[in-house]
């Protein structure tokens, strides 16, 4: 207590931890937040709380060890090595990312223009780390030989590939999609041979809602 920490020694589960707070903070201090529309102050207010929860992601991310910014620890490159709790803070992070962002990349109909939103880098925001989520989802389930993964996990796969559905209105929706959907099928089977359970456990609700969310927006575009 007395000494300097080093955070490079500091494991990885310390660092899922940490992305699983910021994920509380951003839920809590943010999307629970009702926001008044109509209101100026109240609108700057929420803006304000935005940038200081952006801000918290980005340094977290910008300050983490070298050794735990990728989420493959090996050192041989040719060879990969995931471990299962460095890679849930990374796709914690993101999914993060991903809601904070999201209601200012597709802000609600009643918010008047009293505040100039980044609409635009924020919807590039969410794109970029559901496409990240989608990689390192994809490479975790192919090279790690566990028998299921936890629920938050297949919660972030499931926030990702949501986010890449509002592609759809540009008439394009990137394969990360349907990577993240069969993943969380994946997810889903493991589950199952795991504990004998018949019935369809989250990961597979998370991938039927996307599957009909999917339907549904190719019927009706608007």
């Amino acid at each position: 207590a007395n000494g300097y920490i080093d955070a490079s020694k500091l494991g990885a589960f310390a660092y899922c931890v940490e992305a699983t707070e910021s994920l509380s903070q951003v839920t809590t201090f943010f999307l629970q937040q009702k926001i008044n529309a109509q209101d100026k102050e109240h609108a700057v207010s929420w803006l304000t709380r935005f940038k200081e929860l952006d801000l918290r992601l980005v340094q977290w991310k910008l300050f983490l060890p070298p050794r735990w910014r990728d989420s493959n620890i090996s050192e041989d490159r040719n060879v990969v090595n995931m471990d299962p709790n460095l890679t849930l803070a990374h796709i914690t992070h993101n999914t993060s990312m991903i809601l904070l962002h999201h209601p200012i990349a597709f802000p609600a109909k009643s918010w008047n223009d009293y505040v100039a939103l980044p609409k635009e880098c924020s919807a590039q925001t969410c794109q970029l780390a559901a496409i990240e989520t989608s990689n390192i989802v994809g490479k975790f389930l192919m090279y790690t030989q566990i028998p299921f993964v936890n629920h938050q996990f297949a919660f972030c796969a499931f926030v990702a590939a949501k986010a890449l559905l509002f592609d759809q209105k540009n008439g394009t929706l990137r394969a990360e999609f349907s990577h993240l959907v069969q993943d969380l099928w994946e997810m889903s089977k493991r589950w199952k041979r795991s504990s004998d359970e018949s019935q369809t456990n989250q990961a597979g609700i998370y991938a039927r809602h996307l599957e009909r969310l999917q339907d549904a927006c190719s019927q009706d575009p608007n």
